[in-house]
């Protein structure tokens, strides 16, 4: 097995904008169940992607369909045999994301 390696440079890494204490204040969010993420997946488009719509946003990226290596915030987990939210969800929110 292959083990990756990585360097990591303080100095040139992005850090969003930092609290006082310097620690950057972008971290995933975890959730402890599906209905948990389901319910902040529904929120985030509809109180922040559907108003911006309307003040001209013209594209969305869900950038990781599924889970890759240890990175947890796919769709799908890393094998793809498991959708993490109902299908029916993700497509009743993505109706919302549609300009009428």
């Amino acid at each position: 097995m292959l083990t990756p390696l990585r360097l990591g440079d303080r100095r040139h890494r992005w850090f969003g904008r930092a609290d006082a204490q310097g620690r950057a204040r972008f971290r995933y969010r975890r959730y402890g169940s599906a209905e948990q993420l389901g319910e902040a997946f529904s929120r985030l488009r509809v109180e922040q992607i559907v108003p911006a719509i309307r003040r001209g946003l013209s594209a969305t990226v869900y950038t990781q369909l599924s889970d890759v290596e240890d990175e947890l915030n796919g769709l799908l987990t890393y094998d793809r045999e498991t959708l993490k939210l109902p299908a029916e969800l993700v497509r009743s929110v993505n109706a919302l994301l549609r300009l009428e």
